[in-house]
């Protein structure tokens, strides 16, 4: 992964945090809420100082983290997870996205739409509030027909 070229960077540096080296841990959240959290936990237990959590990938695992890692001053970066919902300051106060948020997409997708000229898009999402927000983006975009099928997910654990 591109984290371990970073490291490797900034540790053989000797002008960049001179007596650090910089560490990381893998932990596999599954992009699921429960297993982010209690990832997020497992690594607050260890004795080794944190300065950053990176990821996750999926926003349904990067929301539960990104809530609560604030408590412990630890600022959460991801490349990937990109909902609308995770730019809301007051609850993700620690939390950056270095990607463009998922409200440009619309924009993006329309002019593909339009390009070819089609007049039904259909949208498959679960049925979780940060998608939702995502639907919304594309209802001032006419003149297509819309259709949305909302996929139900039950949550394990917590």
């Amino acid at each position: 992964p591109g984290i371990l070229v970073a490291l490797d960077e900034i540790n053989s540096n000797p002008y960049v945090l001179p007596g650090y080296t910089l560490h990381y841990t893998l932990n596999d959240n599954e992009c699921e809420r429960y297993v982010s959290h209690r990832a997020l936990f497992k690594q607050l237990r260890d004795d080794r100082t944190k300065i950053a959590a990176v990821g996750s990938g999926c926003t349904l695992a990067t929301e539960p983290a990104a809530e609560i890692s604030h408590f412990w001053n630890i600022p959460q970066i991801s490349c990937h997870a990109s909902s609308p919902t995770l730019r809301n300051r007051e609850r993700f106060r620690r939390y950056f996205q270095t990607i463009g948020s998922e409200e440009n997409q619309g924009y993006a997708d329309f002019g593909v739409i339009k390009f070819y000229g089609w007049k039904k898009i259909t949208i498959l999402q679960l049925d979780i509030d940060s998608f939702e927000i995502v639907t919304s983006i594309y209802t001032p975009f006419p003149p297509f027909t819309l259709f949305v099928f909302r996929l139900l997910m039950s949550f394990q654990g917590c």
